[in-house]
């Protein structure tokens, strides 16, 4: 099991839509707007590293509204 916490920058506008969309994809354990310098911190669980890489590269970067992300996978 792999874990990662997932910082996500989004279109100022579209925070709470996106959020609400991160939340409905299967892995997502929490998602919470926060503040700083990014919008969004997302907790994923993924079998392993390639499937937590498919979890970011296109589930969660194909959200329309987010300008970046930055994953940090937890030891």
């Amino acid at each position: 099991m792999v874990e990662a916490y997932i910082l996500i920058s989004t279109e100022p506008a579209r925070t709470a839509q996106i959020k609400s969309e991160i939340l409905r994809i299967e892995g997502v354990k929490r998602a919470d707007i926060v503040t700083g310098p990014a919008d969004i911190v997302v907790l994923l669980e993924a079998d392993n590293m390639s499937e937590l890489r498919d979890m970011v590269s296109e589930r969660i970067r194909g959200i329309e509204g987010i300008l970046k992300t930055e994953t940090m996978v937890v030891l």
